[in-house]
């Protein structure tokens, strides 16, 4: 799947599920896959953020898009 927009907060989605997934896989996601860009995602997109070293915005973007997939 390609990143077609800027993924945050309030967002739904198949790009939000995949997000969720590959979290989940690498044990940040501990929650229900629901394809909603919730608190929960919020806290695992920010703690994934910082342990790459990316900008922590909890937003996917390109550059938090790329170090996921």
């Amino acid at each position: 799947m390609k990143l077609t927009r800027v993924i945050k907060l309030g967002m739904q989605g198949d790009d939000v599920k995949s997000i969720q997934t590959r979290l989940k896989e690498l044990g940040l996601f501990p929650h229900l896959i629901d394809s909603n860009f919730g608190q929960n995602l919020l806290v695992s997109i920010t703690t994934f953020q910082r342990s790459r070293g990316i900008e922590v915005d909890g937003e996917v973007g390109h550059q938090t898009w790329s170090q996921l997939f």
